[in-house]
């Protein structure tokens, strides 16, 4: 795993330790690009993608994850920490979605082209459809992925929490 642009710190920043040991078992470069600086893909709806990383001896695949790249040092508020928790959490669901699409490519179930993908040796057109795009079967297995990622991390942090409260009973 290599990060680009950025250090172990920034990017636990963004995505905390928990995304930090998600990335560390693959081989991929992963590169952090601010919001402003592409603002055609963030006006489409993207906040990450995946793509092949093509020098020799790099990382195989890339992982460009789009952060907003003001970072607060100063004491949080409560409301404050809440809201960074929360992205943090927004966060690392795209994470875990595209590492959900480089295990696909890894297992080489899916394959990307310029101008279309190959799923389990079916070929798909690349759609402008949200609607089809969101309908593939990697996107769906990758949905899938992310929200049952979520849905155990928060149920992780509510068991917890209430354990933690009843401790103090």
């Amino acid at each position: 795993m290599i990060l680009d642009n950025c250090d172990k710190e920034l990017f636990v920043d963004y995505f905390g330790e928990e995304g930090y040991d998600l990335i560390k078992p693959y081989d991929i470069r992963v590169i952090l690009v601010n919001n402003d600086m592409s603002q055609a893909k963030a006006m489409a709806g993207l906040n990450a993608w995946v793509c092949n990383w093509l020098p020799e001896g790099s990382a195989k695949i890339e992982i460009a994850l789009f952060v907003n790249v003001e970072r607060i040092y100063e004491e949080f508020t409560l409301m404050e920490r809440l809201v960074k928790a929360r992205q943090q959490r927004i966060y690392i669901g795209t994470l875990v979605h595209e590492l959900t699409h480089v295990r696909q490519m890894q297992e080489g179930r899916l394959v990307s082209k310029d101008d279309h993908y190959i799923w389990e040796g079916e070929v798909f057109k690349i759609s402008a459809s949200l609607s089809e795009y969101l309908a593939q079967p990697w996107e769906v297995e990758a949905h899938v992925e992310q929200a049952m990622y979520l849905y155990d991390l928060e149920r992780e942090e509510a068991t917890t929490t209430f354990l933690e409260r009843t401790k103090a009973l």
